[in-house]
């Protein structure tokens, strides 16, 4: 595969979070010297035993790859263990392809390996002197060109640290901010600022972000990389997921996507409670959407009187409770509605269930427990 193919390839993102910061590459270094390769005979050679022993190096640094360190964000002094820790994070979101951070992860937790590493790029540097002018200007625009992108993810990742859930929604079809308030694209901030509407908590948020400079900027450079760098298949699956959210109830919606754009990991803490709510209560689950049939329809009490005075509501309930025969469904609503921890619960879990509902059946192929868990952008 030819350079040009390579950096292309190099481009496409493979997954998703790292927290290391991607420097300048300081281990890589091309000498601005020309020398005639008799000269230089000696690193000629050892270059191409590396070519022979080690060909994926070569190969790499030859297509404007920065150095393994650069790659997976660490310095020469790294421990093993922070070398562990930026394999897990690359492999997870990078511009780099996988078998490119698999080999840098495998050279830097090795101690002889990256011993032999540092040799080489030594050589590199030396070998670099016979190239002609033309060759190391492209070579140093590629490597020019792929720390740039580096720093491009870095900067997003960082960014999807506020949006989240947002951005994994997105990319189930999940409209952009946009196209869901129904505006230009470009239209200034002012004029966004004098019509920013009062009505709804959803587009209030959304106004908010966009009349922001600083959150405008970061929500537009996160979309424009999810568009610029996702492979064309899972471009094509987001095209096709936007259909689904077209038919989602417009309530459920937009409690998703306010909920999304408020709190970076709030859906994977809603999947928390209501597991743990129905891990407590298994035999709710038969009086909670969709089912017909709730605690409040059993005793025959009015959803809303649950906000009345608490003894009026003990009240209610006590009176409901007497006129029927004391079956094990009634009994199990009369004691969950009259305990108030219990009450709370069970109106959360018919306040979010269906929404869970919706978000899971978007996750339903990554057959994980919790939709927002660490997911592959293949």
């Amino acid at each position: 595969m030819g350079i040009k193919n390579r950096a292309q390839k190099a481009r496409k993102v493979q997954a998703l979070s790292h927290d290391i910061s991607i420097e300048d590459d300081p281990y890589w270094k091309i000498s601005s010297l020309f020398v005639n390769e008799e000269r230089l005979g000696r690193y000629v050679n050892r270059f191409i035993q590396f070519e022979k022993r080690q060909y994926q190096w070569v190969n790499d640094i030859m297509n404007g790859f920065p150095t393994y360190y650069c790659i997976m964000g660490v310095s020469r002094g790294a421990t093993i263990l922070e070398v562990i820790q930026a394999f897990e994070r690359r492999i997870e979101f990078s511009c780099y392809p996988d078998e490119v951070i698999i080999e840098a992860f495998r050279v830097l937790q090795n101690p002889g390996l990256r011993k032999e590493y540092d040799e080489f790029l030594f050589v590199f540097e030396q070998f670099s002197k016979i190239l002609p002018p033309s060759e190391k200007k492209e070579l140093i625009e590629l490597h020019s060109k792929h720390i740039a992108e580096g720093k491009l993810v870095g900067k997003v990742e960082e960014i999807r640290k506020t949006y989240n859930d947002y951005f994994h929604l997105f990319l189930e079809g999940m409209p952009d901010i946009y196209e869901f308030a129904g505006l230009e694209k470009d239209l200034d901030i002012e004029t966004l600022k004098g019509e920013s509407p009062k009505d709804s908590e959803l587009l209030k948020k959304i106004y908010s972000v966009l009349t922001d400079p600083a959150s405008r900027e970061n929500y537009d450079t996160m979309i424009n990389f999810v568009y610029k760098h996702l492979e064309r298949e899972a471009l094509n699956n987001l095209e096709k997921k936007k259909e689904y959210w077209k038919h989602i109830d417009k309530e459920i919606s937009d409690k998703i996507m306010l909920l999304a754009l408020t709190e970076p990991d709030a859906i994977n803490k809603f999947y928390s409670r209501c597991s743990k709510i129905l891990n407590i209560n298994q035999d709710w689950k038969q009086y909670l959407p969709p089912a017909d049939e709730t605690f409040f329809s059993i005793l025959g009490v009015d959803e809303g009187s649950i906000k009345a005075d608490k003894k009026d509501l003990e009240k209610i309930l006590r009176d409901k409770y007497r006129k029927f025969e004391r079956t094990p469904k009634v009994n199990l609503a009369y004691s969950v509605l009259k305990n108030m921890s219990m009450r709370e619960d069970y109106l959360w879990l018919n306040e979010n269930l269906r929404m869970l509902d919706v978000i899971n059946s978007l996750f339903s192929e990554t057959k994980t427990d919790r939709p927002m868990a660490k997911r592959s952008f293949n």
